[in-house]
């Protein structure tokens, strides 16, 4: 009985660090996908941002 206990708290152990560290995983390569894609539309809006204030053209 013990040693069921104790290889289902393992089990359950196990399970939980896998689905944390999937779920970290995944967060951090949405996250490096998203900043990646804020800096590349970054320069692109500030450009056209600063274009508009002055020569106030929407071109």
């Amino acid at each position: 009985m013990q040693l069921e206990e104790l290889l289902n708290i393992r089990v359950e152990e196990l399970l939980n660090v896998q689905l944390e560290e999937l779920l970290n995983l995944q967060l951090e390569e949405l996250l490096n996908i998203q900043v990646e894609e804020l800096l590349n539309l970054q320069p692109e809006k500030i450009y056209w941002k600063r274009k508009h204030q002055c020569c106030g053209s929407f071109e």
